[in-house]
């Protein structure tokens, strides 16, 4: 369950700097492992999704 563990890094980052996020995306397939974080100057989605491939 490493994948949490990134998604959960980030977050505490956005936290931490008390910076909101767009989005974090991950998607994991059987041979790599994909991370998009986004922000944007403003109206923030906090969107999270975890995908499979």
């Amino acid at each position: 369950m490493w994948r949490e563990g990134y998604a959960c890094i980030l977050l505490d980052i956005a936290d931490e700097s008390q910076e909101d996020f767009d989005e974090l995306l991950i998607e994991q397939s059987a041979k790599s492992l994909w991370i998009h974080f986004a922000v944007r100057p403003f109206a923030n989605r906090r969107k999270i999704q975890l995908m499979k491939g």
